[in-house]
């Protein structure tokens, strides 16, 4: 792509391809990016907002991300990223989009009481969600199978992640620095 393909709109912000990029004034008087669709105006991928802390704080799929029971996670955050075990990674963005599909059809494939989604005609069920940075990142990744979930839906944040592994490695390593891993 090049500069020339970026056309600046009269009413500010950008149109580069399809997708319209607009910063603007906040209903709560803060600045936010939003990225639009200019087909038909729904944010997509990612929308930029102003944290408590006056951070940016980015929300995943601000407009396609998945309702969730209020008993998952926090009872704010939405589904809006799919890892699947059988090796399937995808934002709703471009699921939609690479199965030709309205907003309306997206919706109507996730089954919010059962935490399941169609997926070109298979049924996959969420066994956790991650959340990338609970300080600067709204909406979660949730990974789904094809089997059934047995108990709860955790929820994983980045920190607890990143720590476990890094305790498991360093429960690997003696003293003087040489590995000594044992496995079952």
């Amino acid at each position: 792509m090049s500069l020339k393909e970026v056309i600046k709109l009269p009413e500010g912000g950008f149109k580069i391809q399809e997708w319209l990029w607009q910063a603007i004034i906040g209903d709560n008087g803060a600045p936010e990016v939003r990225i639009y669709n200019s087909q038909n105006f729904v944010k997509k991928f990612y929308e930029i907002i102003m944290g408590k802390y006056f951070q940016p704080v980015i929300v995943q799929e601000p407009d396609l991300a998945f309702e969730l029971p209020k008993d998952i996670g926090d009872g704010k955050q939405k589904l809006a990223g799919i890892i699947t075990d059988d090796g399937q990674r995808f934002s709703l963005t471009n699921y939609l989009q690479q199965n030709n599909l309205t907003t309306d059809e997206l919706e109507s494939q996730w089954n919010k009481d059962e935490m399941s989604l169609k997926i070109k005609d298979e049924i996959y069920y969420l066994q956790f969600l991650y959340e990338p940075d609970k300080n600067r990142i709204i909406n979660y990744v949730g990974l789904l199978s094809k089997n059934k979930r047995i108990g709860y839906v955790h929820v994983y944040e980045m920190e607890l992640l990143l720590t476990s592994l890094y305790d498991d490695q360093i429960k690997c390593y003696n003293q003087k620095g040489s590995v000594n891993c044992q496995t079952n």
